[in-house]
Order: C-alpha cells, then structure tokens, then sequence
C-alpha cells in the first residue's frame, strides 16, 4: 500500500496530458517476503512509465515478486512520486528506457525492483568497475596475489584444460608469432626472465552456462597455450596462474568474457589485440543476444570503445556490424541468406535494366563507395557522349545507378534514408538537364542449399 503521493505540476488535470513517468520508493527497511533471511533496504525504487492519468485504478507492471507481494499488502510501505507528465506515450517509454540504461549499474543493484535496464536481465549486465578491479589484479603478473606456477606443457594439451573461447576466429599466424618469440627466447617462459610473456589464467572449478559441470577454465592465453604445446616451440612448461574458485564466482558470465576481452587489449606486443570482429561477437552474442536486446547504446560504445582501446570509428564499425548480423540471423529464421554478388552477376543486372529502360545510362555502385558516386557520374556521363558520336545518336539524358550493399542491411538503410536523398538534392541544385534515379539490388534471397 502507498504512504504518499508526491504529485508533479499538472498531474491531476487529466486532459494535460496522456501518459506519464513514475516511481516507488520503500519507506523502510523490510524483510523479504520471498526471502525472510534478506533485507529490503528502505530506499529500494520501481521506475516506470504508464499510459493514462494518475488515478486508473491499475497502472504499475513490476514482475519484482517481492514487490508485488509488498505493493498489495494492506500495509503501508511505499512513496509514490509522479515524475513527469507527456502527451505521448512514446516519448514518456522512450525517457523511461534512457534513464534505466544511463543508471544501469544502480538499476543491477539490490536497490532496484526493475532488475533490467530496460533490456537486460540482471544476470547479463556488466559491472565495469568489478571486471577491472579482477583484470587488474590479472595484470599484476608475479606480483598478483594468484601465484605463477610453471605445469607440464602436455597437461594443456588439446582439450585438457577447457577453454573460454571469445575470439571471433583463430589466428594461426598470431599463435605462430608467439612460437617463434618464446624460441627466440631459447623456450624461456619464465616471467622474471621473459617480459614478453603473459601467463595463461585458468579460473578453477567454473561453471559456465554451456556446461553441466564446473571445471577449470582458461579465460587467457589460448593462443600462448596453443604456441606452447606446438611440437615445434622449445618451451617444455606453461606460465599458469590459477584464480580459485572465490575470487572470480562474484563475476557473471558477461563480466567474465569482458574480462577476458580486456586481457587483449593493446600495447603488449605478444597479444593479438581484442578488435572489431572480436568485440562484434561479444555484443552480437552476449549482450544483443542476437537481436533479443538493444545494442547500439551509450553504455555499451563507452564499453567498448574505453575497455577494449577502439577508436570511435572502431566502435561504429561494431554497432553496424551487430546490426548487420541481427538482420542475417532473422533472415536466416525465415531461411533467407546475404547474396554476395559477382562483378559478372552485377553486370547481369545492369543489362537486364538496359532491356527495361530503353536510352538510359546504366551502371552499378556499391552504397558503401558512395563518395565516389558522383565523379562516376560524370565519367559515366562523359563515356555516354562519346558513344553518342559513334551511334550517330543524342546523348541519353537519363541516368540510373544499380546499387548493391555488400551485404549489409545497415548499408541499405544509410542509403535510403541518408545517402541518396543528399545525392538526388544535390543533383537536383545542379539544374541539370539529366535525371537521376537508382534501382537495387536484392540483400537477400531464399537458401535452397
């Protein structure tokens, strides 16, 4: 039951406005009810949104058990405070979902009954602050209060110890580079005596969700693993450091695969750096959960871009890359797969476009080179006169471009709704005695394989 209504300007002129943002705040400290041993403190708060005016008799949607079971209790033990008020629905969800994903880290924490950031379950969600204090400690190497030992290099071999893998795909040349450092090294992988090598971290006893059972797990260092055990490198043990159980079961899933891409950040020269594919995966994988979540959002760019080193260019490349994959895996759901055209299979198109429009200037471009679009008008242009001459003929005065997308539905989109609207505007201001128009290829087609 609610103590008080704390009501914004507006909020009981009903025809002000259609919708509006709320919260609830615990009054006190209370025991769970579905947890008598765990403390609710006073302070916890629902954030949300509703579509109506403040006295429908119905309006809040918390699946906080907890909650539930409190809010219809006779008992008073909430503060209901009416934020802001909106004339669209739209918007006041739209602010609702902003202010859950700015304060996500509170949202994830025990003073929260929304337990998602608008999209993410808590389970998903990464403390960056936890997984650097975790990485850190990784990167103290001797000096860690997790001791470096030195284990027989066959009991790593091939699936002995299991292994986190988050890259995107094996790099054999990277695994070969390290080989050939260690032997250069003369098969030294003593940290005192190589700074050039990292240990192997294996986190002991882990569970993982793709697994019934817990066991040992490397999180870093299968490439030096791989190197290592390759029969040609001289070194006859790994550099391990093992990560007991309590040290690292605070850390979910997420944070523990992020940790892991942090280890491959740059400036160390043994390491292939965690890059655009990589971080692609991650997000498309584990934080999208193949478009089951919003991906492209301020948290996630700052993750990104200041925990893995990318660039912003970097960090642009991934969002559209997810959006890309997104799109293929839906595609896929409904069996239709990326067509990758051939230059001969472009042309294809371009002459059955010749057949369709008669005295018409025809050639194909690529959304993604779409400043060079108009130089290759005038080129085009230019080639068209001078046949002109040949055929004893007019020049043709219009012109359309077969555009395909290289396999990017985030590509077709910028096309659409950026690219070709400043194209034909400015065209459009040359006053030109040619028409401009375009006509695309199909992203898309059925999988008969």
């Amino acid at each position: 039951m609610i103590r008080n209504r704390i009501l914004c300007d507006g909020a009981e002129d009903y025809s002000s406005y259609k919708a509006f943002i709320y919260r609830y705040t615990l009054i006190k400290d209370t025991p769970s009810p579905t947890n008598p041993k765990k403390i609710l403190k006073k302070g916890t708060w629902y954030y949300g949104s509703h579509l109506g005016d403040i006295d429908d008799p119905y309006w809040e949607s918390c699946e906080n058990e907890d909650f539930r079971i409190l809010f219809a209790s006779p008992e008073e033990f909430f503060d209901l405070e009416i934020i802001a008020l909106y004339e669209k629905y739209s918007v006041a969800k739209m602010e609702e979902d902003m202010h859950l994903r700015e304060n996500a880290k509170e949202v994830m924490s025990d003073m929260s009954f929304n337990g998602h950031t608008g999209f993410m379950k808590k389970d998903m969600f990464i403390d960056r602050d936890k997984v650097k204090k975790f990485v850190n400690e990784i990167n103290k190497r001797t000096e860690s209060k997790w001791p470096i030992t030195y284990e027989d290099k066959k009991d790593h071999k091939g699936d002995k110890v299991r292994s986190l893998q988050v890259r995107d795909k094996d790099d054999k040349k990277h695994q070969s580079d390290i080989k050939d450092l260690i032997n250069d090294a003369n098969g030294v992988v003593d940290l005192d005596k190589n700074p050039n090598i990292d240990p192997v971290v294996i986190c002991q006893d882990r569970q993982l969700e793709d697994w019934d059972d817990t066991d040992d797990t490397r999180i870093d260092g299968n490439m030096t693993t791989g190197a290592i055990t390759n029969r040609g490198c001289k070194a006859t043990h790994v550099p391990v450091m093992r990560v007991p159980v309590e040290d690292h079961s605070h850390l979910n899933e997420n944070e523990l695969r992020h940790a892991s891409y942090m280890l491959n950040r740059s400036g160390k020269k043994k390491r292939k750096n965690t890059d655009v594919d990589d971080a692609t995966k991650f997000i498309f994988d584990r934080i999208s959960q193949m478009g089951k979540y919003e991906h492209d959002t301020k948290p996630n760019r700052d993750m990104i871009e200041h925990d893995y080193d990318l660039s912003r260019q970097q960090v642009k490349k991934v969002m559209s890359n997810v959006t890309d994959r997104i799109y293929e895996h839906k595609q896929s759901q409904q069996n239709m797969v990326y067509i990758d055209y051939t230059d001969a299979e472009k042309e294809a198109y371009v002459s059955e476009l010749k057949e369709l429009h008669e005295d018409t200037i025809i050639f194909f471009a690529s959304a993604l080179m779409a400043d060079k679009i108009p130089a290759r008008l005038l080129t085009e242009i230019q080639k068209d006169v001078e046949q002109s001459k040949c055929d004893d003929r007019e020049p043709y005065k219009k012109i359309i471009i077969a555009v395909h997308f290289s396999q990017s539905k985030t590509a077709r989109d910028d096309w659409r709704i950026n690219l070709w609207p400043n194209l034909a505007k400015m065209w459009e201001n040359l006053n030109s005695d040619y028409s401009l128009d375009y006509e695309e290829f199909d992203l898309t087609r059925a999988d008969t394989k």
